[in-house]
């Protein structure tokens, strides 16, 4: 596909931007950055919060994104030196899931939508679905499993710091958000070792 911007030589998460929306403007009219970044991205890694407000970009949203590719492996993938499910396209496009209904559903929560701002709500389905041990047993392919107890510390850790985040956009009186910020490479790090090291 090319366009006067550029060529993108992968297609298969791309989303159409139609004429009317606003972010198809953004180039044109030289608005913030932040809500430039809303208009690129891969749909099912971006951070929730990019696609639901103008927020600026932040290293954050990295985080965010990596615990997305994490999601979207388990889901996905079978396994090192597997591959994906070759069947993925047709189950996701149809109403008819597969034996594993919770896999394929949680898939087109991650692909499946209107615009940027339905992705995003779609996705705080998923996350609120990764912070429960039984959603994820039953979503992702068994070799992952190992990993259920690390994707729902990073989910936790990824809701806190966006319910964080809301907070300082609009506090309310007399309310303290009692929530911490652990979104940090380093927290990551630290969760993410020991797992990873098994499954190697």
């Amino acid at each position: 596909m090319t366009s006067h911007r550029g060529t993108s030589v992968e297609t298969s998460f791309a989303k159409l931007i139609k004429e009317e929306d606003d972010f198809a403007h953004w180039h044109d009219h030289g608005e913030e950055k932040g809500k430039k970044a809303r208009g690129t991205g891969t749909l099912p890694f971006m951070a929730i919060d990019v696609l639901r407000s103008d927020e600026d970009h932040r290293y954050v949203h990295d985080l965010e994104s990596f615990f997305w590719v994490l999601v979207w492996t388990c889901l996905n993938y079978q396994g090192p030196k597997q591959g994906p499910h070759h069947t993925l396209k047709p189950l996701i496009e149809s109403r008819a899931y597969s034996a594993n209904k919770r896999r394929y559903k949680t898939l087109k929560h991650l692909l499946n939508c209107e615009d940027l701002d339905e992705g995003g709500m779609q996705k705080e389905v998923v996350l609120a679905d990764c912070r429960k041990a039984g959603r994820l047993a039953e979503a992702f392919n068994p070799h992952w499993h190992k990993l259920i107890p690390t994707v729902i510390k990073l989910a936790q850790i990824i809701d806190n710091g966006r319910r964080l985040d809301e907070y300082k956009r609009s506090p309310m009186e007399d309310d303290e958000c009692m929530h911490r910020d652990e979104r940090s490479y380093d927290k990551f790090l630290e969760i993410l070792h020991s797992p990873l090291a098994e499954l190697v």
